[in-house]
């Protein structure tokens, strides 16, 4: 997440299933493993084999994801929101744009202090490296209440 800007995550969105029970998606397990901007190559790799293999919110994800591109690309091609992270089993680089974890010469790890908070349509704000919920700063909700007045 880059400056003012936030995913806007439902928070029911994230891994209940039919019975309204928590899921232990594979990114809610182990976080560390879906941020590009920390994990090394060969972990994003695990992570990418792990969100298409075993998780169960894998269509919900994509959907989001594909919302996510489809209303925050830039004329250069990135997507900041997706920036340093794993989306429905794909790698984005810390400017948002898709990686090949396939390439032997790509490189992840380079930006431990890249941002990855995204906040809820209710105003919580789930932080990515950390695969928690956090408080949320004055800055990321700012312009929440400025629609809301």
């Amino acid at each position: 997440m880059t400056g003012d800007a936030a995913a806007a995550l439902p928070a029911e969105w994230f891994a209940h299933d039919e019975d309204g029970r928590m899921v232990d998606a594979p990114c809610r397990i182990d976080p560390r493993l879906w941020d590009t901007d920390r994990a090394p190559i060969h972990e994003i790799r695990i992570a990418v084999r792990e969100c298409l293999t075993l998780c169960p919110i894998i269509d919900a994800c994509r959907a989001r994801r594909d919302e996510i591109t489809a209303g925050g690309r830039r004329s250069d091609g990135t997507v900041p929101e997706l920036a340093g992270m794993v989306w429905a089993g794909r790698a984005y680089s810390t400017r948002g744009t898709p990686l090949d974890v396939d390439d032997p010469t790509t490189r992840t790890a380079n930006r431990p202090d890249h941002d990855t908070r995204h906040v809820t349509d209710d105003g919580r704000v789930y932080d990515g490296h950390t695969g928690t919920w956090v408080p949320a700063p004055h800055h990321l909700t700012r312009h929440r209440n400025r629609r809301t007045r």
